[in-house]
């Protein structure tokens, strides 16, 4: 359309009736000519200015990236919420699973009302963590599905801080939080520190110290050690001396003890294509505790029968429901959520009902209320770990879920950002023939993002997330455009002596000529991102950082480029034709 429609379509002019003519009319001259003659004039004081315009843009530039390493913070997805808030409790210890469920209907009832409202609905699960591992029978969880946040007047962070008290006085519950899952997490919670440690009690250790140090910071809530079913578990050890001496074959001792717990299959019966176990075993009520099992007698290799409790040692111990390795070790999750500028206004620097315990020995550190998982991470690693480590040097602790994300993510930028500029200098040098031009337009991107830093600044965005770092990225292939379509029509132009005698009127006179160009490609552009960006007939808070980002750097990117590009190609052209000194006869 561009190369071959719309240059024939330049050449026709339609009269009154209709009828296309290729005679061309009476030019008029167009509203939008006196803004370029307008911007000419501008510019040409500019230029001669220039040494001034630069200063004042270097000093632009300095500020912006001040306001970024020292203000600006990342985060994943800053803006974006779940649809889940979760309840989370236990009630006295003997209580089982059915006196639970019966529990829990004062906290579905205080939801039911709600349905149809900020509420979608309500699921509860007895002996299940919010994560979905298994707990005891007096634990459980409840999961409130509320509606997508741009239907809705109050934030998440706003539901749980009017929810929360009005639960907590809820009579029946020993411990109850409630909080809100963490977009784009699994665990639902922002921080996750992955303990490997093959000791059990070591490893138990480490987890517990990481869990009361994230108690005493203001930042955190609802740290936890992932929990675990444990079940108990009875140990037999051989005695593989005495019962050699007793003439007892280990090979017999195996089946005797397989056949006393489980049973040993003596043979099948066959009957209509049907097969039936015959199971040698012992009767039930001598399996009802180890010390019968232990009064079993096993026969020798004389014959003889030895009680089983002889040579054979009983050491009682625990079980794990599940065991989780990686990398061959086994490995235990401390999970803590974000305190929120809700959260930490409610509790006004109290200790949260149903927090871990902190007593006056370790008060809370003095750190901000609320605080990036980022920010969280490296205090973790500055003013913990080296502890840890010094204390247990066979553990290993590390970040998992979105700290560790966000640090990979953040790496994979700069790198694409630094192959963007590479590919985008590549074609330019192609294109323009020369090694130092494309300079000139690859500016124009570093103030592009200036441009998008300050806009965040002015809309108070400090935190700034994935989709914006997106949004960023492609904006470096479009803030290009505008300086490429100056920097062509100054090489083809420049040498033609209609535009002016000197360097000055002839860059001023030529880049005027192209502000419509520039301005339209931009302004269009720009007009179609800003709806999105607003959430103009619906809010994506995704799509909105990557809008904006975009919208607001390519319009401050043209101003700049407007004044940036004419300015360096004028000082370009000055020092190639400044007259060389003449040497002095000695």
């Amino acid at each position: 359309e561009s190369v071959f429609v719309l240059p024939s379509h330049l050449l026709l002019k339609f009269g009154k009736k209709g009828k296309a003519i290729k005679e061309p009319g009476q030019v008029h001259e167009h509203w939008f000519m006196r803004v370029e003659h307008a911007y000419g004039r501008l510019l040409e004081h500019l230029l001669r200015h220039k040494v001034l315009v630069f200063i004042v843009l270097i000093i632009l530039l300095v500020y912006s990236g001040w306001f970024f390493m020292t203000q600006m913070k990342f985060t994943m997805f800053p803006r974006e919420e779940t649809t889940q808030i979760f309840i989370s409790g236990s009630l006295p210890a003997n209580r089982d699973k059915f006196e639970t469920e019966k529990a829990i209907r004062s906290i579905e009832e205080f939801f039911i009302p709600m349905i149809g409202k900020d509420v979608v609905g309500v699921t509860s699960r007895v002996a299940r963590s919010r994560r979905g591992g298994v707990v005891m029978e007096n634990e459980f969880t409840v999961t409130v599905e509320v509606v997508e946040r741009n239907m809705r007047a109050r934030s998440n962070s706003q539901l749980v801080a009017a929810w929360d008290p009005e639960i907590k006085k809820l009579p029946g519950f020993d411990t109850i939080m409630v909080g809100s899952s963490r977009f784009g997490q699994s665990s639902g919670s922002a921080v996750d520190v992955l303990v490997q440690e093959t000791d059990d009690a070591t490893r138990k250790k480490v987890a517990d110290e990481i869990v009361a140090y994230m108690a005493r910071m203001p930042s955190l809530k609802n740290a936890s050690v992932e929990t675990q079913l444990v079940f108990p578990q009875e140990i037999l050890s051989i005695n593989r001396e005495l019962a050699e001496r007793l003439g007892v074959n280990i090979a017999t001792l195996a089946t005797v003890l397989r056949t006393i717990i489980s049973g040993d299959t003596i043979y099948t019966l066959i009957k209509d294509d049907k097969e039936t176990d015959i199971i040698l075993t012992i009767e039930d009520s001598m399996k009802k505790n180890i010390s019968s099992v232990l009064s079993m007698p096993v026969p020798n290799q004389a014959g003889n029968l030895i009680r089983l409790g002889d040579f054979v040692s009983v050491r009682r111990g625990t079980t794990p429901d599940t065991i989780i390795k990686l990398d061959g070790r086994r490995t235990q999750h401390v999970y803590a959520d974000l305190t929120t500028a809700e959260t930490a206004t409610r509790n006004n620097g109290q200790q949260p009902q149903n927090a871990p315990a902190v007593n006056s020995a370790q008060e809370k550190i003095s750190l901000p209320q609320v605080m990036t998982p980022l920010e969280i991470a490296d205090h973790l690693e500055k003013n913990l770990f080296p502890d840890l480590y010094a204390k247990y040097p066979t553990a290993s602790i590390l970040f998992h879920g979105e700290i560790a994300e966000t640090r990979k993510s953040g790496n994979d930028f700069a790198l694409a950002m630094l192959l963007a500029l590479i590919l985008i200098y590549v074609i330019l040098v192609l294109t323009l023939n020369s090694l130092t031009k494309p300079f000139i337009i690859l500016l124009s991107i570093p103030f592009g993002i200036v441009g998008v830093i300050l806009t965040f600044q002015i809309h108070g965005i400090l935190v700034y997330g994935f989709f914006a770092a997106v949004g960023i990225l492609g904006l470096g292939g479009v803030v290009v455009n505008d300086a490429i379509v100056l920097m062509d029509k100054l090489e083809r132009e420049y040498n033609n002596p209609v535009h002016g005698k000197t360097p000055i009127q002839r860059v001023a006179n030529i880049t005027k000529l192209r502000l419509r160009a520039v301005t339209l490609t931009t302004v269009t552009t720009v007009v179609g991102l800003l709806p999105t960006a607003y959430g103009i007939a619906g809010y994506d808070s995704l799509l909105a950082d990557m809008m904006l980002s975009m919208a607001w750097g390519l319009l401050f990117s043209m101003v700049i480029t407007l004044v940036l590009v004419p300015a360096l190609y004028c000082l370009a052209k000055e020092l190639k034709h400044r007259p060389a000194k003449k040497k002095e006869p000695a």
